[in-house]
């Protein structure tokens, strides 16, 4: 998987001669935003030293062994390139619950870009700061998040009609409390935050519900959850930047649905058995956590893998150029259920605000997107029934430990813990 980053352009404040404005003299004069030294374009300052906002710069994200840089097939050469087994006949279930879902008229097949998105910001300043965690003693006994560099442009995400509602206590549910997510790079460290429920205080503070962090190196998982996910997946896993409308997708996406999974019975304890209501907890590999709580049998457990059928030939169907890039990433890579959700089924983008200008423009149109703030994938409704549930295991025995506990049909429950790892470190 690869990061996008944005480049913003040079900033000089040495004003020499304001009646004389030449680009290119890396001085920053009358009418320029920017003069980087030079009159090249795409390089974040244009020819006539106007910031560009689409200029990017790509490495590595998340180690090449990451469920999400995975890959099971190549489109181009129609050959598999890793080989899986798929839930069978007499295990369909599963597959017809995401059916259901997918064609229920109720529900919507989305992306995610303006709302309940990931904005992206990185750390320009050398100065750190200590982030209060209003659910840090009741998740982990931890208070902050510690000696985070924050950018002074940062802003959350927007939830519902923008009105965000902030909670004043650890697990408010009252109407409207938003989810806030944000998402913070320090390209020095090599380190990516995320917090949820993120406020951007009037002195230019940080405050959050959650936070956790990891290095850019790491599998793409927390290892014990504690995510700002439900599923131990970072907020920045799965998510489609700009620049991959044009260039291609090259990971696996991570979805959100209604209903994933609850604790099956032989996980539970039991007092929980005497309870109807669902038990969260209890993933899949490669998930570490599940805010789940579906007691069907045949609902989706988080970390379920689904792999839209390879065999099918994109360009026979009446699909938006975006679209098929996307379709295209789910035959390849597939995509991870990792969140539950309101819509029906959510892919995740980056959130616009995370740029100077709209990094969409000339990708998606103003009729593309709904009342929230989402892409409409209409056309992948289609493909409702070609996609096919992979068989999920248990666990790597490397991952166990003695709290963990696993049910025959791969679901595991053990304690959720917030793991210090050079990048989060708590107060």
């Amino acid at each position: 998987m690869l990061l996008l980053l944005v480049i913003s352009g040079c900033k000089n404040d040495n004003l020499l001669n304001p009646a004389v404005s030449i680009c290119g003299n890396a001085v920053l004069e009358q009418d320029e935003e920017c003069d980087d030294g030079n009159i090249a374009n795409g390089d974040g300052c244009s020819s006539i030293c106007k910031k560009e906002s689409t200029a990017y710069l790509s490495f590595p994200l998340f180690s090449s062994d990451s469920p999400l840089n995975d890959k099971l097939y190549d489109a181009e050469t129609k050959q598999t390139i890793k080989a899986v087994n798929y839930f069978d006949s007499t295990q369909d279930g599963y597959r017809q619950e995401f059916v259901v879902e997918v064609n229920n008229p109720t529900k919507s097949f989305v992306l995610q870009v303006k709302k309940f998105s990931v904005p992206v910001f990185f750390s320009d300043t050398t100065d750190t700061k200590d982030v209060p965690l209003l659910c840090g003693q009741d998740y982990a006994l931890k208070n902050k998040l510690m000696s985070v560099r924050l950018p002074s442009n940062f802003e959350p995400s927007l939830d519902g009609d923008g009105a965000n509602i902030y909670p004043t206590v650890c697990g408010d549910e009252k109407e409207g409390v938003c989810d806030c997510n944000l998402v913070i790079i320090d390209k020095d460290k090599g380190c990516m935050y995320e917090f949820w429920q993120a406020k951007k205080n009037a002195d230019g503070s940080l405050s959050a519900s959650w936070a956790n962090g990891m290095p850019i190196s790491y599998p793409g998982v927390y290892p014990r959850g504690m995510s700002a996910r439900g599923s131990g997946f970072p907020l920045l896993a799965g998510v489609i930047w700009p620049d991959e409308f044009k260039n291609g997708i090259r990971h696996a996406l991570l979805f959100a649905n209604s209903m994933p999974k609850g604790c099956p019975d032989s996980l539970k304890t039991d007092a929980e058995k005497l309870s109807s209501k669902g038990v969260p907890g209890c993933p899949v590999w490669p998930a570490t956590d599940s805010d789940g709580e579906n007691t069907d049998i045949f609902a989706l457990p988080e970390g379920a893998r689904l792999q839209l059928d390879p065999t099918i030939n994109l360009d026979s169907f009446n699909l938006k150029p975006y679209e098929k890039i996307i379709a295209k990433a789910m035959q390849e890579y597939g995509m991870y259920l990792t969140d539950s959700g309101d819509t029906g089924i959510a892919l995740y983008a980056i959130d616009p605000k995370s740029y100077l200008s709209d990094p969409y423009e000339g990708i998606f149109s103003s009729a593309d997107y709904d009342a929230y703030g989402s892409v409409k994938l209409d056309g992948l409704k289609q493909f409702a029934d070609k996609f096919k549930v992979i068989k999920w295991g248990e666990p790597p025995l490397d991952t166990r430990t003695l709290d963990m506990k696993i049910d025959v049909n791969g679901q595991y429950r053990w304690e959720k813990k917030a793991v210090e790892n050079g990048c989060a470190v708590y107060g």
